[in-house]
């Protein structure tokens, strides 16, 4: 069993996100802004981040997450332009983008890209470009 970070500001992701990962039988820690995050952290084994947290931008926290964890896995769930989202996440050290509206079999496929042994690996060589 790991542990997951989810971090979004729209309830209703959150909520769906945090079940479809605790019936994988992961435990969920979850927080609705970028402030409740930075509690929440230890012991983490992955973390899916919001693009869009209301005043903060989730590439911001994904950078701040990096600093903590160079090699934590993380995920940006977005609802932006694909290939856009996906530079900009690759820039600030995320793993993986999840385009929304995403199906639950492609959540969990992202669950188990973070979660491989060589993730972590594959983390810790990512650039954190974010400003």
């Amino acid at each position: 069993m790991a542990k997951i970070l989810v971090v979004d500001d729209d309830e209703s992701v959150l909520l769906v996100v945090s079940e479809v990962f605790r019936d994988a039988g992961h435990a969920v820690v979850a927080a609705f802004n970028a402030a409740a995050t930075w509690t929440l952290l230890e012991g983490v084994d992955a973390a899916f981040v919001d693009h869009h947290l209301g005043t903060e931008s989730g590439l911001a926290v994904i950078a701040r997450i990096r600093a903590y964890d160079s090699a934590l896995p993380v995920v940006l769930m977005t609802g932006d332009a694909p290939d856009r989202a996906a530079m900009l996440a690759k820039r600030a050290g995320a793993l993986d983008v999840l385009i929304k509206p995403f199906d639950i079999d492609i959540l969990s496929a992202a669950l188990e890209r973070a979660l491989r042994p060589s993730a972590r690996i594959e983390a810790r060589a990512l650039p954190n470009e974010y400003p």
